[in-house]
Protein backbone atom coordinates (compact mmCIF):
# COMPACT_ATOMS: atom_id res chain seq x y z
CA UNK A 1 0.00 0.00 0.00
CA UNK A 2 2.82 2.47 -1.40
CA UNK A 3 3.81 2.90 2.27
CA UNK A 4 0.96 5.02 4.21
CA UNK A 5 -0.35 3.57 7.46
CA UNK A 6 -3.92 4.74 7.91
CA UNK A 7 -5.08 4.79 12.03
CA UNK A 8 -8.03 2.79 12.85
CA UNK A 9 -9.76 5.99 14.37
CA UNK A 10 -9.44 7.66 10.90
CA UNK A 11 -10.47 5.00 8.47
CA UNK A 12 -13.88 5.09 10.80
CA UNK A 13 -13.83 8.98 10.54
CA UNK A 14 -13.74 8.97 6.92
CA UNK A 15 -16.11 5.51 6.38
CA UNK A 16 -18.77 7.82 8.16
CA UNK A 17 -18.41 10.85 6.13
CA UNK A 18 -18.71 8.62 3.16
CA UNK A 19 -21.35 6.24 3.87
CA UNK A 20 -24.33 6.24 1.03
CA UNK A 21 -27.31 8.52 2.10
CA UNK A 22 -30.82 7.34 1.72
CA UNK A 23 -32.72 9.69 -0.41
CA UNK A 24 -36.14 7.68 -0.31
CA UNK A 25 -37.87 7.35 2.80
CA UNK A 26 -41.30 6.93 4.44
CA UNK A 27 -43.00 10.25 4.81
CA UNK A 28 -44.08 11.57 8.48
CA UNK A 29 -47.57 11.03 9.98
CA UNK A 30 -49.82 13.75 10.10
CA UNK A 31 -51.88 14.39 13.36
CA UNK A 32 -55.33 15.38 12.69
CA UNK A 33 -56.96 18.61 15.11
CA UNK A 34 -60.74 17.30 13.60
CA UNK A 35 -63.21 15.99 11.77
CA UNK A 36 -62.53 16.44 7.96
CA UNK A 37 -59.22 18.83 8.77
CA UNK A 38 -57.21 16.95 6.83
CA UNK A 39 -56.97 14.05 4.69
CA UNK A 40 -53.84 12.11 3.94
CA UNK A 41 -53.75 9.44 1.46
CA UNK A 42 -51.16 7.26 -0.39
CA UNK A 43 -51.41 6.74 -4.30
CA UNK A 44 -50.04 3.41 -4.90
CA UNK A 45 -49.28 3.24 -8.69
CA UNK A 46 -51.16 0.82 -10.81
CA UNK A 47 -49.73 1.17 -14.30
CA UNK A 48 -49.84 -2.54 -15.14
CA UNK A 49 -53.13 -2.99 -13.97
CA UNK A 50 -54.45 0.33 -16.37
CA UNK A 51 -56.34 -1.70 -19.07
CA UNK A 52 -58.54 -3.79 -16.94
CA UNK A 53 -59.21 -0.66 -14.52
CA UNK A 54 -61.32 1.24 -16.70
CA UNK A 55 -57.92 3.10 -17.95
CA UNK A 56 -57.17 4.53 -13.96
CA UNK A 57 -53.42 4.56 -13.73
CA UNK A 58 -53.19 5.18 -9.64
CA UNK A 59 -55.06 3.89 -7.02
CA UNK A 60 -56.01 6.08 -3.89
CA UNK A 61 -55.34 4.23 -0.79
CA UNK A 62 -56.57 5.31 2.83
CA UNK A 63 -56.49 3.51 6.49
CA UNK A 64 -58.40 0.39 5.18
CA UNK A 65 -62.23 2.35 5.09
CA UNK A 66 -63.98 3.89 2.49
CA UNK A 67 -64.40 8.30 2.43
CA UNK A 68 -68.20 7.60 3.02
CA UNK A 69 -67.31 5.45 6.37
CA UNK A 70 -66.07 7.74 8.05
CA UNK A 71 -68.38 10.14 10.04
CA UNK A 72 -68.36 12.16 13.06
CA UNK A 73 -68.79 9.22 15.39
CA UNK A 74 -66.42 6.87 13.70
CA UNK A 75 -63.67 9.99 13.33
CA UNK A 76 -62.35 9.02 16.39
CA UNK A 77 -61.29 5.38 15.23
CA UNK A 78 -59.76 7.71 12.05
CA UNK A 79 -57.95 8.91 14.72
CA UNK A 80 -56.53 6.04 17.01
CA UNK A 81 -55.93 3.71 14.15
CA UNK A 82 -53.09 1.07 15.14
CA UNK A 83 -49.68 2.46 14.51
CA UNK A 84 -46.84 0.01 14.67
CA UNK A 85 -45.14 1.53 17.65
CA UNK A 86 -41.51 1.42 16.23
CA UNK A 87 -37.99 1.39 17.85
CA UNK A 88 -36.71 4.95 17.80
CA UNK A 89 -33.22 4.85 16.49
CA UNK A 90 -31.80 7.77 18.10
CA UNK A 91 -32.70 9.15 22.06
CA UNK A 92 -32.07 12.18 23.19
CA UNK A 93 -28.05 13.22 23.54
CA UNK A 94 -27.28 11.31 20.43
CA UNK A 95 -24.72 13.19 18.74
CA UNK A 96 -25.41 12.92 14.97
CA UNK A 97 -24.37 14.26 11.60
CA UNK A 98 -27.16 15.15 8.65
CA UNK A 99 -27.05 13.54 5.11
CA UNK A 100 -26.33 16.00 2.49
CA UNK A 101 -28.02 15.64 -0.65
CA UNK A 102 -26.36 15.56 -3.88
CA UNK A 103 -27.29 15.56 -7.22
CA UNK A 104 -26.49 13.54 -10.22
CA UNK A 105 -23.34 15.00 -11.49
CA UNK A 106 -21.54 15.34 -8.15
CA UNK A 107 -18.33 13.65 -7.17
CA UNK A 108 -18.49 10.92 -5.64
CA UNK A 109 -15.21 11.32 -3.69
CA UNK A 110 -16.97 14.13 -1.83
CA UNK A 111 -18.67 13.02 1.79
CA UNK A 112 -22.24 12.55 2.07
CA UNK A 113 -23.10 13.80 5.73
CA UNK A 114 -21.87 16.79 6.99
CA UNK A 115 -18.73 16.87 9.21
CA UNK A 116 -20.45 19.11 11.77
CA UNK A 117 -21.84 17.51 14.69
CA UNK A 118 -25.13 17.74 16.30
CA UNK A 119 -27.15 16.86 18.96
CA UNK A 120 -31.02 15.30 19.21
CA UNK A 121 -32.69 17.44 21.88
CA UNK A 122 -36.67 16.96 22.39
CA UNK A 123 -37.27 15.54 18.56
CA UNK A 124 -35.23 18.39 16.94
CA UNK A 125 -31.33 18.83 16.25
CA UNK A 126 -29.71 21.47 17.97
CA UNK A 127 -25.74 22.64 16.99
CA UNK A 128 -23.04 20.99 20.18
CA UNK A 129 -22.84 24.65 21.12
CA UNK A 130 -26.85 24.38 22.26
CA UNK A 131 -28.66 26.05 19.82
CA UNK A 132 -31.69 24.41 17.78
CA UNK A 133 -31.73 24.00 14.33
CA UNK A 134 -34.62 25.33 12.39
CA UNK A 135 -36.33 22.77 10.63
CA UNK A 136 -36.95 18.90 10.74
CA UNK A 137 -35.09 15.92 9.38
CA UNK A 138 -36.47 12.30 8.62
CA UNK A 139 -34.61 9.48 10.69
CA UNK A 140 -32.79 8.05 7.75
CA UNK A 141 -31.28 11.74 6.91
CA UNK A 142 -29.27 10.74 10.28
CA UNK A 143 -26.34 9.28 11.08
CA UNK A 144 -24.74 8.23 14.59
CA UNK A 145 -21.39 9.46 15.31
CA UNK A 146 -18.80 7.11 16.45
CA UNK A 147 -16.43 9.46 17.11
CA UNK A 148 -18.03 12.68 18.95
CA UNK A 149 -14.42 13.57 20.22
CA UNK A 150 -12.90 13.51 16.74
CA UNK A 151 -13.17 17.03 14.53
CA UNK A 152 -11.58 17.69 11.07
CA UNK A 153 -8.65 20.21 10.77
CA UNK A 154 -9.59 22.64 7.87
CA UNK A 155 -6.68 25.44 8.46
CA UNK A 156 -4.21 25.93 10.68
CA UNK A 157 -4.31 29.55 11.18
CA UNK A 158 -1.24 30.47 13.53
CA UNK A 159 1.60 28.30 14.93
CA UNK A 160 2.95 29.30 19.00
CA UNK A 161 5.05 27.16 20.22
CA UNK A 162 3.62 23.78 21.62
CA UNK A 163 0.23 25.22 20.27
CA UNK A 164 -1.58 25.63 17.40
CA UNK A 165 -4.85 27.82 16.48
CA UNK A 166 -7.08 25.70 14.36
CA UNK A 167 -9.66 26.29 11.69
CA UNK A 168 -12.00 23.28 12.24
CA UNK A 169 -13.94 22.00 9.10
CA UNK A 170 -17.45 22.67 8.90
CA UNK A 171 -17.39 25.08 11.55
CA UNK A 172 -18.10 28.56 12.02
CA UNK A 173 -15.12 31.03 12.68
CA UNK A 174 -16.27 31.72 16.09
CA UNK A 175 -15.34 27.58 17.45
CA UNK A 176 -11.61 28.46 16.31
CA UNK A 177 -9.95 27.30 19.14
CA UNK A 178 -5.95 26.57 20.17
CA UNK A 179 -4.96 22.93 20.99
CA UNK A 180 -1.82 21.14 21.84
CA UNK A 181 0.39 20.31 18.77
CA UNK A 182 0.42 16.62 19.74
CA UNK A 183 -3.40 16.24 19.72
CA UNK A 184 -3.39 16.02 16.13
CA UNK A 185 -4.17 12.83 14.71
Amino acid sequence: MSGIIISHTKRQVVNELHKAARKHFRKRRTIIKGFADLWQIDLAEMQQFASCNRGFRVHRTIIGMKPAEVKPTTALNVYNYPKVALIPKFHLGDVVRISKFKGVFEKGYTANYSTELFKIAKKILEEMSNHPIKGCFYESELQRSKHQDVSLVEKILKRKGNKLFIKWLGLPSNQNSWIKASDIV
